[in-house]
């Protein structure tokens, strides 16, 4: 899940080049001793539970988005930063999120949806799967 994904990035990871045999042991061992490598590099007491919140709500620029918080010792944050998803394997930060920048595809499509409710209803109408539809 993006939790996995989100405690690698924190430790270095790139997700193109991380070992995805080693992605179980690794979470283990960093909700076991309760430290993660930050960059693989500065060690912080960690508690997934306390320090990782999935807040499942839309950000300014872009509906897939994340926000990373800095905290000292006595809890004031000390940095925040914002990343977008904008979609073709791309990932923007707040600098490069303006209006301008991040455009909505306008490809038309074979059998347009707003909801899954329509996706799943060209499945069955057409009698395809759902990549057959979205490569349609």
């Amino acid at each position: 899940g993006s939790d996995k994904a989100v405690l690698l990035g924190l430790e270095g990871e790139h997700p193109d080049t991380v070992n995805t045999e080693t992605v179980a042991a690794r979470l283990q061992g960093i909700r076991g001793n309760g430290r993660l490598s930050l960059l693989g590099e500065h060690s912080i007491a960690f508690n997934e539970k306390e320090h990782l919140a999935m807040i499942r709500k839309p950000l300014a620029y872009h509906p897939n988005g994340m926000i990373f918080r800095a905290f000292d010792a006595a809890g004031l944050q000390i940095r925040s930063r914002e990343y977008y998803s904008v979609g073709g394997g791309f990932v923007v930060d707040e600098d490069a999120a303006g209006a301008d920048r991040i455009v909505e595809d306008a490809t038309p499509l074979t059998f347009p949806f707003k909801s899954a409710k329509d996706l799943l209803g060209h499945c069955a109408t057409y009698g395809l799967s759902i990549s057959q539809v979205m490569l349609t």
